[in-house]
């Protein structure tokens, strides 16, 4: 049995569909090492169901069981 997750036997998806963010959180990637956000990637789009469909495509959403969008918070 292959274990390995491939197009064939992906059955859950766990996005994060924002790069919004109010952690601040230490060691993220959305700032520079002087604590300052990044401003080219970050807080500054969302990503809504057409482009979900159109990158991730019908067949294999077809298939999806499970869909989680966790991550980020936007207060």
């Amino acid at each position: 049995m292959d274990s390995y997750i491939n197009i064939g036997n992906l059955n859950t998806i766990n996005a994060e569909l924002s790069n919004y963010c109010n952690s601040a959180c230490p060691m993220c990637p959305r700032y520079d090492f002087d604590l300052n956000l990044i401003s080219e990637i970050t807080n500054n789009s969302h990503t809504d169901l057409g482009i979900i469909k159109n990158k991730i495509g019908s067949k294999v959403l077809s298939r999806i069981k499970r869909f989680y969008s966790c991550g980020v918070t936007n207060a």
